[in-house]
């Protein structure tokens, strides 16, 4: 049977290090020369340990959400390389790379963001009805085809509230 190495103090620093940095405990254990199971056993054991173990986890989550907002918000600046071709009015051609750094701002990552944070408006967008009432088919041959748009809105609007 393997001997299990000595939970120093310097091991358990060299873990709790790494978690923070990284927000993994396998490499963190690996990282402290130390088995992944051991550390859950030593952190179920240990209060004080659990406590430290929780901080740099949370360590972690904050900077991760830092980075996600820079992200989402600021951008990350990229290398786009493109080619160009120009014709000239002889029928000639030139053709150049071009290579250009751009500013991408993630609207996708944004939108998880505030959807994470804010669930209440993902809950309050998801319930709007785009049925008729009682989730029957909106009747629109109740609407004059002759019917300018101010009236047919006006005609749609009173098929679709309720009474």
């Amino acid at each position: 049977m393997a001997r299990r190495k000595a939970f120093t103090k310097k091991r358990r620093a060299s873990f709790l290090e790494k978690l923070e940095k990284s927000g993994n405990v396998s490499a963190a254990s690996r990282e402290a020369g130390v088995n992944r199971q051991y550390m859950y056993e030593r952190r179920a054991d240990d209060p004080e340990f659990a406590a430290a173990w929780d901080a740099a986890e949370q360590t972690f989550l904050d900077a991760a959400a830092s980075e996600e907002a820079r992200r989402a918000l600021m951008g990350d600046v990229r290398t786009r390389r493109r080619t160009s071709t120009i014709r000239f009015a002889d029928g000639s051609t030139k053709t150049e790379e071009i290579t250009e750094e751009v500013l991408v701002k993630s609207d996708r990552l944004l939108a998880h963001m505030l959807d994470r944070r804010h669930p209440e408006f993902r809950a309050a967008a998801a319930k709007r009805e785009l049925s008729g009432p009682g989730g029957r088919a909106i009747p629109l041959q109740q609407i004059p085809e002759d019917a300018t748009e101010h009236e047919a809105a006006n005609a749609y609007l009173a098929l679709v509230t309720p009474q």
